[in-house]
């Protein structure tokens, strides 16, 4: 184990170095940081994470056998904990409470996509309870990270895991490597994985990593927020919906989608959001049946947002 100290802006490594070491937060924050896309289409820096005291990092490369895909940015003065892969087991054995911050900080990355999305496929829910390495792969779908995704299915391969969801899925993900982001892209996902939800909602959410075109992402913030509506998972696609509505106020959708997102802030109760919402609607073209739905639900959002104002009964 050794200790190195980064200043503010300096980077412990960067993209496509080996990766030989585990890395503990013992003091500041960093980032971590990677080109949106290759390098020669696109040369903006994404911050991937915010890392603080206790969190472990540097550990995916090593698990999946790969070269880092990101650099590591000090925000602040740092010191870092690094370990060789065989140190690591002796250090966390004799630091529990530190070791009980990583796990919970690794825990929490591999399942945050599997928290807000509910599986309805049998098939795929029978795969997680035979092998962590199914969430490890929706993490890396769900982050647009298809290489490391592809490195995950080929150690499933090895361990002789679930052989033939890696063979097909193996197939199936050649098609996303060079991570450029299309129509036919979309169309491709939605074709494979119109039976899995969960896989299905994983690749929309990675592709939105790589976009670089609005009309790609139109589409692929509709067929997003299609598929939580079809899966009664409408709450989960405000950003989403709000992403949508400021950005593509001449789509053939844009009315739908605002009707679509006052209704779900009416039944969270937030009618100062939903009311909001409604004065858009105001200035938008509707027909006269639309105008009447309108009518209607921005006088019950006036009931109810006097009501919350004034604190007067449960509305």
């Amino acid at each position: 184990m050794k200790m190195i100290k980064l200043k503010a802006g300096g980077i412990l490594y960067f993209e496509n170095t080996e990766p030989r070491e585990i890395y503990v937060l013992k003091s500041g924050r960093i980032f971590l940081k990677k080109e949106k896309g290759f390098f020669f289409y696109n040369n903006k820096i994404n911050t991937l994470k915010v890392l603080n005291v206790g969190d472990m990092f540097g550990f995916e490369e090593i698990f999946i056998g790969i070269k880092r895909e990101s650099r590591v940015i000090a925000d602040i003065d740092s010191e870092i904990l690094a370990f060789e892969d065989n140190e690591f087991s002796d250090f966390i054995k004799n630091n529990i409470e530190i070791s009980k911050k990583m796990i919970i900080s690794l825990s929490k990355e591999i399942r945050e996509l599997d928290e807000r999305i509910h599986l309805e496929s049998k098939e795929k829910d029978e795969l997680r309870s035979k092998t962590p390495f199914f969430d490890i792969y929706i993490y890396f779908i769900s982050r647009g990270e298809f290489l490391k995704a592809s490195q995950v299915l080929k150690r499933m391969m090895i361990n002789g895991i679930e052989i033939d969801f890696v063979k097909s899925e193996s197939k199936r993900i050649e098609n996303f490597l060079d991570y450029s982001v299309t129509l036919e892209k979309i169309d491709l996902v939605k074709k494979y994985y119109e039976k899995s939800h969960e896989l299905l909602i994983a690749f929309l959410k990675g592709l939105r990593h790589n976009v670089i075109y609005d009309d790609v992402l139109e589409k692929l913030l509709i067929e997003t927020i299609d598929i939580h509506v079809a899966v009664k998972r409408e709450s989960e696609i405000i950003s989403e919906l709000e992403e949508f509505i400021e950005k593509f106020q001449t789509s053939n959708r844009h009315k739908e989608m605002m009707f679509l997102l006052l209704r779900i802030y009416e039944e969270k109760k937030n009618y100062t959001k939903a009311f909001q919402v409604g004065n858009l609607l105001m200035d938008a073209d509707l027909n006269e049946e639309e105008k009447i739905r309108f009518k209607d639900m921005i006088t019950v959002l006036k009931e109810k947002l006097t009501l919350e104002r004034k604190g007067e009964g449960n509305v």
